[in-house]
């Protein structure tokens, strides 16, 4: 592992790891090197023995939050969900959850979105994804 900038846990123990690259550096468009990784406990012995590339060829992920059997992935100014639908441990589905359309529906349901700008609401979202994390669970917004 190289350049851990965010991590997660979900409800299989499993460790979810993004590696930044290029970090403090947002790569250009389609040139993204960082990568999201997974490292699991196969054993049981409480050591990870398995690690997996859940995605590659993103640009700046700083923040995770497992939701729905996939993840929530904060890359300023965009937020992505990403879900691995064949059990090979690769994220095979990736949704850009739209900033400006997430950001009105919090707002419709009385959320206080205090900052102005995608990259902003972002951190925003990297910074306090608990509370946001709610706020989505009960926006019910699709994870497909």
């Amino acid at each position: 592992m190289k350049q851990p900038i965010a991590f997660a846990l979900d409800d299989r123990a499993r460790l979810w790891v993004a590696e930044a690259y290029t970090y403090p550096r947002r790569a250009p468009e389609g040139q993204g090197k960082d990568r999201i990784l997974i490292f699991e406990d196969t054993d049981g012995d409480g050591v990870y023995d398995k690690r997996t590339e859940f995605a590659t060829g993103l640009s700046y992920p700083n923040g995770l939050m497992c939701w729905r059997g996939g993840l929530i992935v904060t890359c300023a100014p965009d937020i992505f969900y990403l879900k691995d639908t064949d059990g090979d441990g690769r994220a095979d589905v990736s949704k850009v959850l739209q900033t400006a359309e997430l950001r009105a529906e919090l707002e419709s349901m009385g959320a206080e979105v205090i900052n102005n700008t995608p990259e902003q609401f972002a951190e925003q979202m990297r910074t306090d994804n608990q509370k946001w994390g709610e706020v989505i669970r009960k926006a019910n917004i699709k994870g497909q």
